[in-house]
């Protein structure tokens, strides 16, 4: 069995949600999309463990393996960042992709990284199938359907530096 290292992202979350769970580590602003109409989305290190579990599980569900490359074609939501989490404990490659981008460039990108699957935002299912059906593959769809609440922790610096 492998002993868990700091220079292996899933490990280091894992670690870190051991420690400081309640931690804010991850902060998504909607001022550019919205105009701050929309609140925040914040991910504390358990948060971080709990949603790329689940991404993981979808991941080894769907029959990724250990070396099984995927594309991830979003913007940068929590949900990359969950996503390439997710790819660490499945032992799986992510191959991140613009999620502008389209047509014969798209199907290029996805036949030469030999990705088996897409975990993608629904803005980017019109461009997957405009491209049609990739021999060896399947495709998911991970929208921003899970977020979490900010907690209320009014100095978490400090707590961090209590419990490094």
């Amino acid at each position: 069995m492998r002993q868990p290292s700091d220079a292996i992202l899933a490990d280091l979350v894992r670690s870190r949600a051991e420690r400081i769970p309640d931690l804010d580590v991850l902060s998504f602003e909607h001022w550019s999309l919205d105009g701050g109409a929309t609140p925040d989305e914040v991910r504390t290190f358990a948060d971080l463990v709990t949603n790329a579990n689940r991404i993981a599980a979808g991941l080894v569900a769907r029959g990724m393996t250990r070396g099984d490359r995927f594309a991830l074609m979003m913007r940068n939501h929590p949900e990359f960042v969950e996503t390439m989490i997710a790819a660490s404990w499945a032992g799986a490659i992510f191959v991140p992709i613009d999620p502008r981008t389209r047509g014969e460039k798209l199907a290029y990108f996805l036949r030469s990284a030999g990705c088996r699957g897409i975990v993608c935002a629904d803005y980017c299912l019109g461009a997957l199938e405009a491209i049609g059906d990739v021999p060896g593959w399947w495709s998911g769809m991970l929208a921003g359907t899970h977020r979490a609440q900010r907690r209320d922790a009014p100095d978490q610096e400090q707590r961090y530096r209590e419990q490094s």
